[in-house]
């Protein structure tokens, strides 16, 4: 098995060909697993709020999710520059935070409840169908039977 990383890897000309970017070889494989990242989906924000992206295209947020200099615009999730995992927990404590900080800003009330982004990794586990997942912690990994169905 060979393993490719830091490549940028474009579909080939032939069926099932893909072409490396940096070393402009083609390959065949017989397993893909797309391993990209993630692209923040921002590019709303460039025409009237384009200062308030980092380079990469992420929403830079204060520390009460407002945006810039908009103290009436949040923004929360997967699309803010916070350097953390971009999960579904995260986002949920995002959203619950900026609905206090609206709440407060609607009674003319001062933002005291401040964010700060995870130090260490979380422990996260995903899916893999009915029996298994996989568990991250401590950035080991493995996959783990979960739960059983009863019969």
């Amino acid at each position: 098995m060979n393993i490719i990383f830091e490549e940028e890897v474009l579909k080939g000309e032939e069926e099932g060909s893909f072409v490396l970017r940096n070393s402009k070889n083609v390959i065949k494989p017989q397993q893909v697993f797309w391993c990209t990242g993630i692209r923040p989906n921002s590019n709303f924000m460039r025409k009237n709020f384009a200062e308030c992206l980092d380079p990469n295209g992420f929403i830079v947020v204060n520390e009460f999710f407002q945006v810039g200099n908009y103290p009436n615009i949040f923004a929360g999730g997967d699309v803010t520059h916070w350097k953390e995992e971009k999960t579904a927990e995260r986002a949920l404590v995002h959203s619950e935070l900026i609905a206090v900080h609206i709440r407060k800003l609607n009674n003319a009330k001062v933002l005291k409840k401040k964010y700060k982004p995870p130090t260490k990794p979380v422990a996260q586990v995903i899916s893999l169908g009915p029996d298994n997942a996989i568990l991250v912690t401590n950035g080991r990994q493995g996959i783990r039977i979960i739960s059983r169905r009863l019969s």
